[in-house]
């Protein structure tokens, strides 16, 4: 809520919202053409910005834009969620109190946008109920079955899966 009332007040610089279009081409276009997903150095070196902190409505975009926007955040942050469930990028853990927060505040009249919002939300108790609790297999379904709902149904929906595309393939 706080975020909101910042960004009405101070309009969040539109280069900023456009270099996070930029990102998220690239990685849809990447998985996309590779069937890959990126692994750690990219979210430590090309894919800087906070994202969840730009989970907001913008005036200045098309509904379209809107969800493309919401969208490919929020499949960031999904697919930084499953470098940390890996143990490839615990960079991501110190943020998880302002990511939940920036979903908790989170709006949008975008179905998939919401689902996507309740699949990353969900990730992130799974992953703080395995760090209590130790390793746990349902956790680790759950969010592959988040990450192949994203593929399907947000990065991938507009173009055919790669051909020899069974599963993610994680670069290396």
């Amino acid at each position: 809520m706080f975020q909101q009332l910042l960004n009405s007040v101070f309009k969040p610089d539109k280069k900023i919202v456009s270099d996070i279009f930029f990102d998220i081409d690239l990685l849809y276009g990447y998985i996309s053409n590779n069937g890959q997903v990126f692994d750690e150095w990219y979210f430590k070196n090309i894919f800087t910005i906070a994202y969840w902190n730009y989970l907001n409505n913008y005036s200045w975009l098309s509904n379209d834009e809107q969800a493309r926007l919401h969208q490919g955040i929020l499949s960031m942050i999904l697919f930084l969620l499953l470098l940390l469930l890996e143990d490839k990028n615990k960079g991501i853990e110190k943020h998880l109190v302002d990511i939940s927060k920036s979903l908790y505040s989170f709006k949008s009249n975008n179905s998939s946008s919401l689902k996507l919002c309740q699949l990353v939300r969900s990730s992130i108790k799974l992953l703080e109920r395995k760090k209590t609790n130790g390793h746990n297999e349902e956790t680790n379904t759950a969010i592959y079955k988040s990450i192949s709902w994203t593929l399907k149904n947000i990065i991938l929906a507009d173009n055919e899966m790669p051909v020899g595309y069974k599963s993610i393939n994680r670069r290396q």
